[in-house]
């Protein structure tokens, strides 16, 4: 080995030689050409036996063969064998080994069991309630009673309060052709036997609450309902009052073929014995349906019209 030249710098493998001058660089190189290789060359390990215990050697520098992993941290793979174990929803059945479940049962656990019916809570109707309600439906203000208190607020609340005509129409509509079912009319029918059974005292209540002024058809201390028609209130006086009245009802003008009969004749002042033309009026069953209730109230709408039909037989005449 020649005189070394401190001014040129060795190579970093360690071999003790000057590197040489980088012209494009301009700089010293670091190695010589083909020294950098043999820095990198790293000692081949020696062949390991395989940690998973199977007796093979694995490749230099593995612990495992390739594979063998799972079998040292318990995997399920095929050659370990797994007992099947019993279904957890407690079918009786065996599950695939290592699942809990036989495939769609573990919905099983979530489902609710359906109770059992229970009898009506209203404690009147004696009937069962759907699984899982406590009344049958529309029940459960059977057997409870308002207090006088709330009675009131409930009459004050709903004083002037009526209907409009849009939404009485719609609920005629939706009622159109729809029928009850025998079974219906005599669960109904049951249902009110039962009742007044139960409550000896609704009779002798409702006779009472409906009773003198309580009465829709009491008028001036007396009640219009029990009064007889007269004989003069016969078929042809009727009959020359819907002529009169061009066969159609004065309140809706529907007619008598709509009618599906004979126009009722009303007394407009519920005086039975007034057979005078302009207290009578022609009126559909629907519309005298009516006027069984708040008599005042329609003896004053149909006086209007009253009116105008005496000024009309005034001009005729």
């Amino acid at each position: 080995m020649g005189k070394l030249n401190r001014t040129i710098p060795l190579c970093a493998c360690g071999c003790w030689q000057h590197v040489k001058w980088n012209v494009q660089k301009k700089c010293w190189n670091r190695f010589i050409f083909g020294h950098q290789s043999s820095i990198n060359i790293k000692v081949k390990p020696e062949a390991q036996l395989c940690e998973c215990q199977c007796g093979l050697f694995a490749k230099p520098g593995n612990r495992f063969i390739a594979g063998h992993n799972k079998k040292y941290f318990g995997k399920t793979i095929a050659k370990k064998i797994i007992e099947p174990q019993l279904c957890e929803c407690k079918c009786g059945g065996y599950a695939k080994t290592g699942r809990r479940f036989i495939y769609h049962h573990n919905s099983r656990i979530y489902i609710k069991v359906k109770p059992e019916p229970q009898l009506c809570a209203c404690n009147v109707c004696g009937l069962y309630a759907e699984p899982g309600n406590r009344f049958i439906h529309g029940h459960n203000g059977q057997g409870t009673h308002q207090s006088a208190e709330a009675i009131e607020k409930h009459r004050i609340a709903a004083i002037g309060v009526h209907p409009s005509a849009e939404s009485i129409e719609k609920m005629r509509q939706a009622k159109l052709g729809t029928t009850m079912t025998e079974e219906t009319t005599k669960e109904m029918s049951l249902s009110q036997v039962k009742a007044w059974q139960l409550n000896p005292d609704r009779a002798k209540k409702s006779s009472e609450r409906f009773s003198g002024a309580g009465n829709p058809g009491y008028i001036d201390g007396r009640c219009s309902d029990n009064d007889p028609y007269p004989v003069d209130f016969n078929g042809r006086l009727k009959e020359l009052i819907r002529d009169r009245d061009g066969r159609r009802c004065r309140l809706c003008t529907k007619s008598e073929e709509e009618n599906g009969r004979k126009l009722p004749v009303h007394h407009i002042n519920y005086d039975k014995e007034n057979l005078d033309p302009h207290n009578l009026i022609s009126l559909c069953s629907s519309c005298h349906g009516k006027t069984c209730t708040y008599h005042s109230k329609w003896i004053s709408f149909f006086q209007g019209p009253q009116r105008i039909l005496e000024i009309m037989n005034g001009e005729r005449s």
